[in-house]
């Protein structure tokens, strides 16, 4: 893959803000200076004033290492929100006294411009949260989905988690059968139902149903439990259908680029197979199929390479004290 070059700064910093955890890394030249992992930024995970803590303790941790500039992909931008992203960024950048340059971008960006110009990518995170992400042959992109938890999230951990949490609940009642999913969250159906209760009474209860997901894999990969089963089917056939309205935006699906990130993806091996067959159906058979492990490293590639300048001013602000 080839991309417009330049050379990377001097110093700088790269910085992924997921739905459970936010992780730095800082780099002098090619020499790895700093790794340090924060809470969420998310503020669908969190309140708005937690969210704002995870960047300030990010911007004074580079303005402490005199960073020369800072790349920062979150799934908090948006187009409501980058503007007020922006604005906090920069209070953020004179209260700490950073005098570098802050590129936000959302999460998705470094997937879908790993790619050259002229191809086209399909970029699915899929972790706490989903977004689903289209980039044509000429940078033109398209989000299906992602637009958090309550109305998408389709095939996450939150996803899960929901799923499972009214099966509990339906399990500890009567009103569905028995699942070794509460088992497996270390749950017995008092529990459930206080949870149940609890979360409904919580102002930001995604990382709690996402802590579920782990019970369902488990549930249906070793007990091969019918109700963990028929959650994970109807997790993956949501997936497969925005993967298909994800298809319908470019010109030649089977030829593109599917890269896949995100902790509940990367995580289980069976999960994942399941997905990338859905892929394979929804592109019409699409062979480049990758799931990426760490997404600091094509963020730190998005870096070097400048690939910011592809983005467009719709999905990338550069902040300035």
């Amino acid at each position: 893959m080839s991309a417009p070059s330049e050379a990377p700064p001097t110093s700088y910093a790269v910085a992924d803000c997921g739905g459970t955890h936010t992780r730095l890394e800082i780099w002098h030249g090619t020499t790895p200076a700093l790794t340090e992992t924060f809470g969420s930024a998310n503020t669908a995970s969190r309140s708005a004033d937690e969210a704002l803590d995870v960047y300030s303790a990010l911007i004074a941790r580079v303005a402490e290492h005199h960073v020369t500039a800072t790349y920062i992909a979150t799934a908090g931008f948006d187009d409501t929100s980058a503007d007020t992203l922006a604005a906090q960024f920069r209070s953020l950048a004179i209260t700490h006294q950073y005098d570098g340059t802050i590129h936000l971008v959302n999460d998705v960006a470094p997937l879908l411009f790993s790619g050259a110009p002229g191809t086209e990518t399909v970029a699915a995170i899929i972790g706490t949260g989903s977004a689903f992400w289209t980039r044509d042959a000429t940078d033109s992109l398209t989000r299906v989905g992602g637009v958090e938890w309550l109305a998408s999230d389709e095939g996450a951990a939150v996803d899960l988690g929901k799923r499972a949490l009214i099966a509990m609940v339906r399990a500890a009642d009567g009103r569905g059968p028995a699942t070794t999913i509460t088992t497996h969250a270390n749950l017995n159906d008092a529990d459930t139902l206080h949870l149940a209760r609890t979360l409904g009474e919580t102002a930001h209860p995604k990382q709690h149903l996402a802590g579920l997901a782990p019970a369902v894999t488990t549930a249906w990969t070793d007990d091969h439990d019918p109700v963990a089963t028929e959650i994970i089917t109807a997790a993956v056939a949501d997936v497969e259908a925005a993967l298909a309205a994800s298809a319908r935006f470019l010109s030649h699906p089977a030829a593109a680029s599917w890269l896949f990130c995100g902790g509940l993806v990367s995580g289980s091996d069976d999960y994942q197979q399941l997905i990338l067959a859905a892929a394979t159906r929804a592109s019409g058979g699409a062979t480049d199929l990758r799931v990426v492990q760490n997404a600091l490293d094509l963020l730190r590639s998005f870096a070097a390479h400048g690939w910011a300048n592809r983005v467009g001013e719709r999905y990338v602000r550069t902040v300035e004290r």
